[in-house]
Parts: C-alpha cells; sequence; structure tokens
C-alpha cells in the first residue's frame, strides 16, 4: 500500500492601502457589514409605515478623512436620513453613525440613493491625498397582503377585509370546501402571524406552520371546510393576523337534508316520500312483476348533478330511469320505474340509493318456499341450499343418525321429486324416504335419516340432492385408540460437522391404520446465522415418511427406513421432531401433546481446510487458493511455513503468520456469507523478490508451502501446496 502526499503553497502580494470604511447596517435587530456602494433595501411592515436602518462607519485609514459636506439624497423623497451624516472629520478608527428612513408611499418598489463625498487629507491635515465618496443604492419596499378565494376555473378573487366567503349548500354530514389564499403582490415580504377559522362546522385545513414570511409575488393556500351537523344556516368568521394589521371574513353556509324531493306512484295512488322511509311493494306472486313509479324533483336554487343511482335485494330491478350523470335544473324533475319479480316466497327487502339520499324497499312473494333443517345431539338446525349438513364425530366401526326435516313455509303447494345422495364410498346411506313424487301442502312437512357409517378414521364428505337443491354432507371419523410411544433410531448426540448421518423412526408397538408423517428439522446456531445446508438429504428441512398399518417402521421416499441429513459447517444444536397424521396429507393429526425428538450437537471446533490449491503464477510471485469451514464461522490467522527446493540460495524454511481477524468478521458477520454456513474461500498471494544475482524464475527456488488456519478453538489440519 502507498500513500501519496500533497504539499500546497500560497503566495500572497501586497498592494499600497487606499481610505477605506467599515461599513456596518442595523435593521430589524440584525447587523451586517456592507459594502461602499452596495444596494440597501428598506421594508416597511405596510403602506405608510416606517423602515429604519442605523448606518455605523469606521475610518480604517492612517491619516484622517473629511466630509466636506452633509450626505445627499437623491431619487425618492421617500427616503431621508437622519443624525450624524454631516461635515465632519474621521480621525484612524473613529466612528459616526446616521440612520436612513424610507415612508412607504405605497406597495410598489421605490428608488433613491445616498452620495456623501469625503477627502482624505495627509497626517498634518494640510494636504488631500484622495478624494472619494460613500454611497449606496437604495430601494424601499413594501408588501401587500391580500386575501382571496380560489374560484372553481383557477383565478384569484380578492375578499376584502368584512366581506362574506360564501360556501355552497351542503348536504348534513357531508362537507364541502372553498379554499382560501393569501397573496403578497407588493414589492417587499409580508409576515402571517396566525390564521383561524371559527363558527359551527367550519375548519381550516393544511394550515403551514406559523408565523410564515410571504415574499414579493408569492401565496399560501388553505382550504375551509364546511361541514354541518344538521339542517340550516351556519355563520363563522376567518380571521388572519398580518404584520401590517389582522383581516376578518364572515363565512356564511346552509346545511341540507337533501337536495331533492320524491314522490311515489302506484297505480292512481301518488304520495310524498322521504329518505330514510320504506318503499313497499304489493304481494306479487313468484313469476310476476309489479312496479311503482319514483318521481324526484330538484328542490333546490342551483343546479343538482345526480351520478349515483342504485337498487339492491333479490328480486329489484330498475327500468325508464334516465341516463347518468343526470343535471337537474331549480324545480325540474324526472323520474324511474322500480320493479319487483320475485323467484320465491316469503319477504324479501333491498336498499335504494338515489345520490346520497337512502330508502328501504320492502315487498312479499307469494307460492310455495321449502325450508330445510335436521336434528343433531337434541337440537334443531336450519340449513340452506349450498350449506353443508355435519355430523357429530364418529368413531370408526360404529354408526351416526340425523334426522333431516323438509317444511312448505310458502302459500301454495310445493313438489317433492328426488332425494338422493352422490357417494362412492358407500359411507352415507338415506333411510325412512317419503313416496316419490309428492306434494306439500302449504305448512306441511316430511322428514327422512341420513346415517353414516365410516370404515377408517378421518374425514368425509358428499352431497344430498332435494329436487334441484343441494347440500353438503360432511362428517369426521374419530381415532379409535391413541399412538404409541415411539423412537428414534441411528445417529444421536454429537456429531462432526459436514457429515450425513442416517436416523430412522420407529413405533413401539404397531398402529391399526397407516400413519403419514413429516420429520422437520430444527436448527439453534451458537454463532451469528445457521448454515442452510443443514438439511435432509432430499433437499430442504423436512420429509416426509409413511408407516404402513400394523408395522412399526416409517418408511421414507426412497423405500428405505432411514434417511440422511447434512450437519452443515456451523456449531450448533440440531432437533428433528416428527408429526403422525391417520392416512395421509389432511388425515387427522395424531401426534402426542409433547412429542419425543432427538438432538445432535455439531461442536465448535478448530478450522478445516479442505483443500489447498496453487492459483495463478508468474516468475517472481504465486497465490495459494484455500477451501475449509470455521464451525464458530470465525478466523484468527492462517500460518505458512514456506520450504526451499533443493540448491536453493534459501538456507531454511520461513515460517510466519497472517491475520485475519478483519476480513474474518467483514465475511461471516455480512450477509453474502449467509448461505455459506461456515465455509471460507481465501486466496493469498506472494510476492518474490531476490537480492544480488538475478533469477529468471524465483519459484523454482521453493518446493512448496505449508499451510493451516487457526480460529478461538485452534488450530486446523496443515495441508502442503507443492511448487512443481
Amino acid at each position: 500500500m502507498r500513500s501519496l502526499f500533497a504539499l500546497v503553497l500560497a503566495i500572497a502580494s501586497s498592494a499600497p492601502a487606499s481610505a477605506q470604511f467599515a461599513i456596518t447596517l442595523q435593521q430589524n435587530g440584525q447587523a451586517l457589514n456592507v459594502a461602499n456602494g452596495a444596494s440597501l433595501t428598506l421594508n416597511a411592515q405596510d403602506t405608510g409605515q416606517i423602515a429604519l436602518a442605523t448606518v455605523k462607519m469606521t475610518y480604517l485609514g492612517n491619516t484622517m478623512a473629511r466630509f466636506p459636506s452633509a450626505a445627499q439624497l437623491l431619487g425618492s423623497t421617500s427616503f431621508t436620513v437622519t443624525g450624524s451624516a454631516s461635515a465632519t472629520t474621521l480621525n484612524p478608527l473613529q466612528s459616526l453613525t446616521f440612520e436612513l428612513h424610507y415612508a412607504a408611499p405605497n406597495s410598489a418598489q421605490t428608488l433613491g440613493q445616498f452620495f456623501w463625498p469625503y477627502n482624505e487629507l495627509s497626517q498634518d491635515g494640510a494636504t488631500k491625498v484622495s478624494t472619494g465618496a460613500i454611497s449606496f443604492n437604495l430601494v424601499g419596499t413594501a408588501p401587500n397582503l391580500t386575501v382571496g378565494q380560489i374560484t372553481a376555473n383557477g383565478s384569484f378573487q380578492i375578499v376584502p377585509n368584512g366581506e362574506v366567503v360564501p360556501f355552497p349548500d351542503t348536504l348534513v354530514n357531508a362537507a364541502s370546501a372553498v379554499t382560501i389564499a393569501i397573496a403578497n403582490s407588493g414589492s417587499g415580504p409580508g409576515t402571517v402571524n396566525s390564521l383561524t377559522a371559527t363558527g359551527d362546522g367550519y375548519q381550516l385545513r393544511g394550515v403551514p406552520l406559523l408565523p410564515i414570511t410571504l415574499n414579493a409575488g408569492t401565496q399560501i393556500s388553505v382550504v375551509t371546510q364546511f361541514q354541518p351537523t344538521s339542517p340550516g344556516s351556519r355563520k363563522g368568521s376567518l380571521q388572519a393576523a398580518f404584520g401590517s394589521g389582522n383581516y376578518s371574513a364572515i363565512l356564511s353556509g346552509n346545511g341540507v337534508s337533501s337536495f331533492l324531493t320524491y314522490t311515489l306512484t302506484r297505480g292512481s295512488e301518488t304520495v310524498p316520500l322521504s329518505p330514510d322511509q320504506t318503499i313497499a311493494f304489493a304481494d306479487t306472486k313468484v313469476g310476476f312483476i309489479s312496479s311503482i313509479i319514483l318521481q324526484f324533483r330538484n328542490s333546490g336554487t342551483t343546479p343538482f348533478v345526480l351520478s349515483t343511482f342504485g337498487l339492491s335485494g333479490a328480486g329489484f330491478a330498475t327500468s325508464d330511469g334516465p341516463f347518468l350523470p343526470l343535471t337537474l335544473q331549480p324545480q325540474q324533475s324526472n323520474s324511474i320505474t322500480l320493479t319487483y319479480s320475485p323467484t320465491r316466497a316469503g319477504l324479501a327487502t333491498g336498499r335504494l340509493i338515489i345520490g346520497n339520499d337512502t330508502f328501504l324497499v320492502s315487498a312479499s312473494g307469494i307460492g310455495p318456499l321449502l325450508q330445510f333443517s335436521y336434528q343433531v345431539g337434541g337440537a334443531n338446525v336450519s340449513v340452506n341450499p349450498g350449506e353443508a349438513v355435519s355430523f357429530p364425530p364418529t368413531p370408526a366401526g360404529q354408526t351416526a343418525a340425523i334426522r333431516f326435516n323438509v317444511s312448505n313455509t310458502g302459500t301454495a303447494p310445493a313438489s317433492l321429486t328426488g332425494i338422493g345422495i352422490t357417494d362412492n364410498t358407500g359411507v352415507f346411506r338415506l333411510t325412512g324416504l317419503p313416496a316419490l313424487p309428492s306434494q306439500l301442502e302449504a305448512a306441511g312437512s316430511a322428514g327422512f335419516t341420513v346415517t353414516f357409517a365410516p370404515l377408517a378414521a378421518g374425514t368425509a364428505s358428499s352431497s344430498l340432492l332435494i329436487n334441484n337443491q343441494a347440500f353438503g354432507l360432511t362428517a369426521f371419523s374419530s381415532v379409535p385408540s391413541p399412538l404409541s410411544e415411539y423412537h428414534f433410531t441411528g445417529a444421536s448426540g454429537t456429531q462432526q460437522a459436514f457429515q450425513q448421518p442416517a436416523i430412522g423412526l420407529s413405533l413401539n408397538t404397531p398402529y391399526p391404520f397407516a400413519l403419514a408423517g413429516v420429520l422437520t428439522l430444527t436448527v439453534i446456531p451458537a454463532s451469528f446465522a445457521a448454515d442452510p445446508a443443514v438439511q435432509f438429504s432430499f433437499g430442504g428441512r423436512q420429509v416426509a415418511f409413511t408407516i404402513p398399518a400394523n408395522t412399526l417402521e416409517a418408511v421414507f421416499p426412497n423405500g428405505a427406513t432411514q434417511v440422511r441429513f447434512q450437519t452443515g459447517t456451523v456449531a450448533s444444536a440440531i432437533q428433528v421432531a416428527p408429526v403422525f397424521s391417520i392416512g395421509g396429507p389432511g388425515g387427522a393429526d395424531i401426534t402426542p401433546a409433547n412429542p419425543t425428538k432427538v438432538q445432535f450437537v455439531v461442536p465448535s471446533e478448530s478450522p478445516t481446510i479442505l483443500a489447498a490449491t496453487l492459483g495463478s503464477r508468474s516468475n517472481t510471485g504465486f497465490s495459494i487458493v484455500l477451501a475449509g469451514f470455521s464451525t464458530t464461522r470465525f478466523l484468527d490467522h492462517l500460518t505458512f511455513e514456506v520450504t526451499p527446493s533443493s540448491g536453493s540460495r534459501l538456507q531454511q524454511g520461513v515460517r510466519f503468520t497472517v491475520d485475519l481477524t478483519a476480513q474474518a468478521r467483514v465475511w461471516f458477520q455480512g450477509n453474502a456469507s449467509q448461505n455459506s454456513g461456515g465455509q471460507f474461500t481465501i486466496e493469498v498471494p506472494f510476492s518474490l523478490a531476490a537480492t544480488g544475482a538475478s533469477a529468471t524464475d524465483l519459484t523454482k527456488s521453493l518446493a512448496g508451502v505449508t499451510v493451516s488456519a487457526a480460529n478461538e478453538a485452534g488450530s486446523s489440519n496443515a495441508v502442503l501446496v507443492a511448487l512443481p
């Protein structure tokens, strides 16, 4: 490694000094140094107010400065000067102070000039050495803060102090908004100290952090929101405090319950209708249609846009309605037809939405209506077509039965044409069926029995069909006996890293049903991260197994009774735990509450070098590439022992170490090593140099290099890399 240094020399030249002044400007509590000839800005808070700036001048020359006359103000008469700006003489380091005033006539920019000539005299004051002048360009500014409303087309409409900001009619519990802007059309900055809105239902949104300074030509905008909680007129106030004074405007809005009025026509009868009322249809036979005409009128004073119209509920629909969006001028009306066509007997309800108004809709269908229920465990359970009929858990070899009932709760007779089960396993059966086809009079009923007789543990399902209606049948067969104890076979205890031990699983006593299960590896690393290489030989940290009925040993996917897993290259504890289920995936889980596990320990040991090879090679150097692993996920150093070749001028071997602590931390604690576990690959370059006589190939003087690695647990195996 080489370091580069740079030296930079700075040479300064000197020149004769001329008369000079240190000029300080103090304004608004702040002081700053200004140069002769600079432009000075005096900002008044408002038109008619005065801006003040104090100027202090200190003579820095070594002779004498004389101002033979008073200072002159050129340009606008809005600028005045007071204080010591008259004929005077300054000795070295002597100061004088004067004030500049600006009385803003309006908010436009005003220009002027301050001019004060001086003579620099000799030390005895008798001879004029040089002449000059103190001059400033004067700029007078003032803000002009105005409050306005941003209109729909984006223009700024001024709202004078004390005037009204109108809001549109607003639905109760809805919100309308007006954008208010404060603009500075003056020539200087103005201050907005506060901005508030008061009054029932009024509030401001998007107010910036105040106080805030508005530069000339800028503005801020806020949203004034009106949200009435009841109908009626509402007044509020918008108030602002500026650096130049206060502002107030009146907020005016009106809360309304609806923009529309409604009438309902059924046949020859027309009645008024209000939002949230119920629209009731006449009783209608199944398969027939009844209708109602709904008329709505804009009762407001401004146009109303209807963009939302919807009717929900089984059997309800609309027809002859207008296209949306629909604009209704004041007092203009329109209508739509509501229809009801029942597909089944019974009460039907729905909801009608027109704009922001909501109505309930109700009707009754006249005709037959079948209702279904079943009795289980002494309880009567209602069930609809498409839903499931559930049996109680039933042990294998036993039978459960439920009583299914069909009732006609409609107003006309209903037909029963067919009852059946779609079941290929034979575990569900029907008994006590009524004669088919048959008629169920209104308020009549019929019943039959459904049985479930499982032959094995697990879940069963089927479908019950009544006429063209389907019901699900679901049942579960509980396990007839608990799982016996089990044990692991094969490897256990402490295992070396980078190995593939084999384990097996066996029941202590046979089980009467076929079992399926999964073995899961859990890794608890002793260092920063677990080795992802810890997994079963089939890949992943889970492997499936089966145990045939009335046998003991688990059988793995390759048909063997043992499965291998990789111990990885990181010190860790590895646990293997099983889960058991009946029959296969989705079967009943019969894993014991506290399952037996087997644990393996991969200890923290010294590193292992798996391979050491010669990398690149030239006449004056070579590199050695090491591959290995460290179960502690750390390396301390490498040890190299160089062996000279026969006839080499190198009389004896050279032994040295290379510190790896920093590089090891970077590697093993970084994301790049997470998928490598404790493995590492290191390439170490060697450079050779000869003194005295030159050599064409210096590597021929070496027979080989022996290398070993060390961590906190000790040193690894030593590996020789030959240099042929």
